[in-house]
């Protein structure tokens, strides 16, 4: 493993023994490789640890941070904390990222220098029917909306590490189910928004 890996995705978990093996799955199934993937594991008391722990032995990509519970928000500051990558990825434990996401969110970034903030389409799955939900591409369309609404599915956006040790933009804990969209007004001050017209989660 790479001692600074392109790609830090951060992931926070409690009691998701369901889903998450098929979450860590995906990025592992990720068409590039230079990543790592920092698991904070938020006072979880199912199978969650055990999942974790035999992931982390085969993986050496994987680090898992345990801690009692915080919350969602603590939980992601932690994650970004101890990330070493040029770009934060994040991504939930009930979520399934396609193969291409991390390459097709690093060449945009790398090609694209204003850009701060790169989302995608999403597609809903696990019910009758899935949706596939096409959020704006371009950065002055993700503003306006941001007046009313968030435009950037959050567990499917990759953005830079600089920008939020730069300008100290941390997840409030305060925004309490809103921490995403606090985020992205407070990042809107200092960078570009923007999402790849594909479905990537």
């Amino acid at each position: 493993m790479s001692n600074s890996p392109r790609i830090s995705c951060v992931l926070a978990v409690c009691n998701g023994e369901t889903y998450l093996p098929e979450s860590i799955q995906s990025i592992q199934d990720q068409t590039v490789h230079d990543w790592e993937l920092i698991v904070v594991d938020d006072g979880s008391t199912d199978r969650t640890p055990h999942i974790l722990d035999q992931f982390r032995r085969t993986d050496a990509r994987i680090r898992v941070y345990h801690q009692s519970k915080q919350g969602l928000v603590a939980s992601l500051n932690q994650g970004i904390m101890v990330a070493r990558g040029e770009y934060v990825a994040r991504m939930d434990a009930d979520d399934v990222s396609m193969p291409e996401r991390f390459a097709i969110q690093q060449d945009y970034l790398n090609s694209h220098h204003d850009i701060g903030v790169c989302g995608s389409w999403i597609e809903t799955f696990g019910a009758e029917s899935s949706e596939v939900v096409e959020y704006p591409c371009d950065d002055g369309t993700i503003r306006c909306q941001l007046l009313f609404s968030s435009s950037l599915a959050h567990p499917a956006t990759m953005f830079r590490r600089s920008l939020i040790l730069t300008h100290h933009l941390f997840y409030d804990e305060r925004a309490v189910h809103a921490e995403d969209y606090d985020l992205w007004v407070r990042a809107s001050q200092h960078t570009r928004f923007a999402n790849v017209p594909t479905i990537l989660l």
